[in-house]
């Protein structure tokens, strides 16, 4: 398991718009966790939690992101994610709404 947690006090100086030094969030924190089920199965857990961007009226928000890794053979893993499991979606600094999602990943890994 490890987790952060970070501060940010953004100041630009020199030529910029009014905004630049207030669209961001300023707290950050994160907390990820890598189980191993069995000998080739991995659950992974991710949990962050972004401030509120006060000047593009963006609230606070956590996001939780699941993933199950199958070691299929030496070299190839198939993966179930799911990302901002528990809310339907929201909006990032850039203005981006970023939703829900759920994929499927093969990984290869060639010369092995």
């Amino acid at each position: 398991m490890e987790g952060s947690w970070s501060r940010l006090e953004t100041r630009i100086n020199g030529p910029v718009l009014p905004f630049e030094e207030i669209s961001t969030p300023r707290t950050l924190a994160q907390l990820h966790s890598y189980v191993d089920v069995g000998e080739r199965v991995q659950l992974q857990g991710g949990l962050y939690r972004v401030g509120e961007i006060p000047w593009l009226h963006n609230p606070a928000y956590t996001r939780t992101d699941l993933g199950l890794t199958w070691r299929v053979r030496e070299g190839v893993d198939l993966s179930l994610w799911g990302q901002n499991l528990f809310d339907a979606g929201h909006p990032e600094a850039s203005g981006a709404l970023v939703p829900r999602t759920l994929y499927a990943q093969v990984s290869f890994q060639l010369g092995r």
